[in-house]
This record gives C-alpha cells, structure tokens and sequence, in this order.
C-alpha cells in the first residue's frame, strides 16, 4: 500500500494531512507520520519496503465512534495497528487519540 492510497482510504473518515494542517480543519481530523522505514532485506535482495507509522485523532471530545471507525479501516485494509493513547491536550482543547500501523 502506498501512503497516497492510505490517505485516500482514511480521508472519508476525516480530513488527513503528513504532520500538520496550514489552517486545522473542523474537527475531528487526522495527522499521520512515518516515523521509521525498516525495509525488508535478505541475501543482498531488497524484498520490500514497510514502514513504520502513527495516526493521530483530534476531536473535542472523545469520539468512540470514530475510532471505531479508523480501526474498522484498518482491519479491513489489513494493517497492522495498535492504539497506544488518548488524552486531553490542554493547551488546544483537543483530546488526541494515536495509533502505531506498519504498511508495507
């Protein structure tokens, strides 16, 4: 999967963006980063490539149904994920919920 195809796939959730918005949208929505490329190699092949990524949710408060939805997402895409934390952000009055996926 390409990150053109993983941005398309989740964009019907909520906008998405690498890194940051110009100008945040409404909420919710979503940034993503690849935060390590881990390549797959053996034997002087280059086999392929898997990256290493987190999704973040912002929403104003927490949307249970919306992350339901960006799980739902990624098993249906067969990506491997996990949530690893939600909490309040003070300073944007935001909750952000993040998950780690690997895409190869």
């Amino acid at each position: 999967m390409t990150l053109t195809e993983f941005v398309t796939a989740f964009e019907t959730i909520a906008p998405i963006a690498y890194a940051a918005f110009k100008e945040p949208p409404s909420n919710p929505y979503m940034v993503y980063f690849i935060e390590e490329e881990s390549d797959f190699m053996a034997d002087n092949k280059h086999y392929f490539d898997k990256d290493n990524g987190a999704l973040e949710l912002y929403t104003e408060i927490k949307d249970e149904a919306v992350e339901a939805q960006i799980e739902t997402r990624f098993e249906e895409l067969h990506i491997p994920y996990q949530r690893v934390s939600s909490a309040w952000i003070n300073t944007e009055k935001l909750v952000q919920t993040v998950w780690y996926f690997q895409i190869t």
